[in-house]
């Protein structure tokens, strides 16, 4: 399969928005297979037409790009109604090269019908029964695509891409480790194998192998440069949220920075540089950041999921609550902004309202993160006497810690909270200076976990002032 013709199919692919398989679909259609032992025969091609000869060898990536795919079907057509000086061989490369730009077109049912005559002529083309087997998962029949995948890992065992096929469709089916097994053994089949990595690296995020995630996105990156084709921004995507997960902050950003560069009119970048500016202490960037989400996807709830958390995190929570409810029009049953209503309600001392909320957010996803933090502190903090309850607090805070395995010091503060409200203070005392020891260079954290440290060895539980006019809420 020729480089350019798959970049072609992907630009189709990404302007008719196929989502995750349409991807991994480009993927596979710009490997470079040359070492397969099985793969078509290359050679002069007498007797064609020039601009015949150019759409079966392609010898130009820049002259390949300035055609499209019905320019393919147009002259593969037209050679095929005068095949009388055409051998089977070069018949067969017309028909598959057809086939490709027919799916490129969406085709799938014309692409396989030449897939399949292909393969009638040329019976020992793995290629060409490969891609039918990706015309058939097109179409829907994923259990034929399956059982072809396996006569073809079967028949071709040196072949390597039938191997990242089904690593995918079985990664699809949750079953994680058996496409980590597939994707290796294609790796080991040809270790520049580009689309093998970035599938294995899917399924290392999937089953938080973080670590390993960032190293085969890192080998992918490296084999197939982007330039602007087949969801560029995607691996930049990836590499930043384990990036993100592991704490590398920076480097995080940097990736979604990248991959906003290459993909500038798409949501998902942007939303994920404003969370990593968020968990860096960025609040004003970050609320920049939600301004411009809502001018280009206004009609994308997360995006008043954005603005509303950066104007609760800037003190501003009337804003934040207007914002969140003009979400809540587009999402009624977002949890997100259920638990950002709560936060505003709790920085205006609507306790009990914020209350409310937090168990709307938690009745949606029941592991909120947000909502189970914001109920946890009004149980352990709030001034009000009938409110509190450091029990709840206590067992709210520590499922917030196991959600986080343990490790995100903001979680583990709040813990310490709940349990000096639950008259656990040598244990709250312990959490903090646990996380002292984990708060690293974050010097405002580190300020805040010795007041709350002293606080304890006072032998009291901390308490919040009630101030009715949050400052910078005009």
């Amino acid at each position: 399969m020729n480089k350019s013709l798959g970049c072609l199919l992907s630009r189709t692919i990404r302007r008719r928005g196929w989502g995750a398989f349409g991807l991994f679909l480009s993927l596979c259609l710009v490997g470079s297979f040359s070492n397969c032992s099985h793969a078509e025969p290359s050679g002069a091609i007498g007797g064609e037409s020039l601009q015949l000869r150019a759409v079966l060898e392609l010898p130009y990536r820049d002259y390949f790009m300035s055609i499209d795919a019905k320019s393919v079907i147009t002259e593969c057509s037209q050679a095929l109604k005068d095949n009388r000086h055409h051998t089977d061989m070069i018949l067969a490369r017309i028909l598959k090269r057809r086939g490709e730009a027919y799916a490129a077109e969406s085709n799938f049912k014309e692409a396989k019908a030449d897939f399949d005559k292909a393969i009638d002529l040329q019976p020992s083309d793995c290629e060409s029964k490969w891609e039918r087997c990706i015309a058939c998962a097109r179409l829907g029949d994923d259990k034929g695509a399956k059982k072809e995948l396996d006569n073809l890992v079967r028949d071709f065992p040196k072949y390597a891409p039938p191997y990242v096929t089904l690593a995918h469709l079985l990664l699809a089916q949750g079953d994680y480790d058996a496409g980590i097994r597939l994707a290796s053994k294609a790796i080991a089949l040809d270790p520049r194998l580009g689309e093998a990595y970035y599938i294995r690296s899917q399924a290392y995020f999937a089953t938080s192998d973080y670590q390993k995630c960032l190293t085969d996105m890192n080998h992918f990156i490296e084999l197939m440069p982007f330039k602007g084709e087949y969801f560029p921004e995607h691996p930049y995507l990836i590499r930043g949220k384990a990036l993100l997960i592991l704490e590398k902050h920076e480097d995080a950003i940097f990736n979604f920075q990248m991959a906003r560069r290459l993909n500038a009119s798409s949501f998902e970048p942007l939303f994920w540089l404003w969370r990593a500016n968020v968990n860096v202490g960025r609040t004003h960037v970050s609320y920049m950041m939600s301004l411009e989400m809502l001018k280009t996807h206004g009609d994308n709830p997360l995006a008043y999921t954005a603005q509303a958390t950066s104007l609760n995190l800037c003190g501003r929570p009337k804003q934040a609550l207007t914002s969140a409810q003009k979400g809540l029009t587009l999402e009624a049953d977002s949890p997100e902004l259920h638990a950002q209503l709560g936060a505003a309600y709790d920085q205006l001392g609507k306790y009990e309202d914020a209350l409310k909320e937090f168990d709307i957010a938690l009745r949606n996803n029941p592991d909120h993160i947000s909502a189970l933090c914001g109920k946890a502190y009004v149980y352990a903090t709030c001034p009000d006497d009938t409110l509190r309850n450091g029990k709840r607090a206590q067992e709210l805070a520590k499922k917030c810690c196991d959600l986080t395995d343990n490790k995100n010091v903001i979680m583990l503060g709040l813990l310490s909270e709940a349990q000096a409200e639950n008259d656990q203070m040598k244990e709250a005392i312990r959490t903090v200076k646990e996380c002292l020891d984990k708060c690293g260079k974050n010097e405002d954290m580190k300020g805040r976990l010795e007041k709350l440290l002293a606080v304890f060895e006072n032998g009291r539980p901390y308490r919040r002032e009630y101030d009715p006019k949050p400052i910078n809420d005009e």
